[in-house]
């Protein structure tokens, strides 16, 4: 039996179960929450570096003198559990390493790590009612949050020949 047929085998399952969730999304069969403060939601279609933090951190240079903003990530490569707010001085395995870069470069935004988007969302509004968007890294395939706003990243592969 080939490599590939057995990869296959293995994710279609996975495949078959994302699907099903995905259409009760989009039938309203489960709910998307819109949070009460707006949100930004950057997020990629592909797998890997688009520039999703690169992206965040241009909304950031571009609108946080403007309009005081909060990051809100999900803290990849974090060994630290439930919602935490990113200080300067943490470590990579309390924050995770792109939550921790964005701090460090935008020491006067709120940032913070969570993997329930929606519960982070109401306790960042709680302790910082001044926040007025809170901007999403990587949450495009979170589905159980409605983002007031999106910005869709995708890698675009030219041949000139």
């Amino acid at each position: 039996m080939s490599l590939s047929l057995i990869a296959h085998i293995l994710t279609s399952p996975y495949a078959f179960i994302l699907w099903v969730r995905h259409k009760c999304y989009d039938w309203g069969l489960i709910k998307s929450v819109k949070p009460h403060i707006p949100t930004l939601s950057i997020g990629n279609i592909g797998v890997g570096g688009t520039g999703k933090t690169p992206h965040v951190e241009l909304v950031l240079r571009e609108l946080s003198q403007q309009i005081p903003m909060a990051v809100l990530s999900r803290g990849y490569r974090r060994r630290s559990k439930g919602f935490r707010y990113v200080n300067q001085n943490d470590s990579v395995a309390e924050a995770g390493d792109e939550p921790l870069q964005i701090k460090r470069k935008f020491p006067s935004v709120v940032v913070a790590v969570a993997v329930n988007r929606i519960a982070a969302i109401q306790q960042v509004g709680e302790d910082h009612p001044e926040v007025k968007l809170i901007v999403l890294d990587d949450a495009f395939q979170y589905r159980r949050l409605h983002p007031s706003y999106s910005i869709l990243l995708f890698c675009a592969v030219f041949l000139v020949g």
